[in-house]
């Protein structure tokens, strides 16, 4: 069982050259358990918008060379505000066009760096090569 918690500082940049630069905060919160996956993204930018997203998933391979876990993810739970930043980023860390529950797509994820002694990972989301700096708390 590996239960791995990502930090990091999310930044939205208006199209419009004058808006100001909302700055906010992301989490992702990563439990594998015997070939099953559970990924729940939170996200804060505002003080009272709270937005989550939680997919649930099958392993289907183990790359063990390159340490890559391929998975079929699926969307159980979200709550999304109006005008959602989180929305707008999973569609591009999960390469998809929409979100909706019950939706089955693929999603690779690879283990780059892992120092366990410190309790430390970095993993990459494929196809969007989008990475995350976590820490394991087993």
């Amino acid at each position: 069982m590996y239960d791995v918690q990502c930090q990091a500082s999310a930044f939205n940049l208006s199209k419009q050259p004058t808006a100001e630069i909302q700055h906010g905060d992301m989490l992702l919160h990563l439990v594998e358990e015997g070939g099953r996956l559970s990924l729940t993204y939170y996200s804060a930018f505002e003080d009272n918008v709270r937005e989550y997203a939680v997919f649930e998933g099958e392993l289907l391979a183990l790359h063990t060379g390159s340490l890559t876990y391929d998975y079929t993810l699926n969307m159980t739970d979200y709550k999304f505000s109006d005008v959602s930043h989180l929305n707008e980023y999973l569609l591009h860390e999960l390469n998809l066009d929409s979100l909706k529950i019950g939706q089955l797509f693929p999603q690779s994820i690879q283990v780059l760096d892992a120092d366990l002694a410190r309790h430390f990972l970095v993993i990459k989301f494929s196809p969007s090569n989008q990475l995350w700096a976590c820490n394991l708390l087993y």
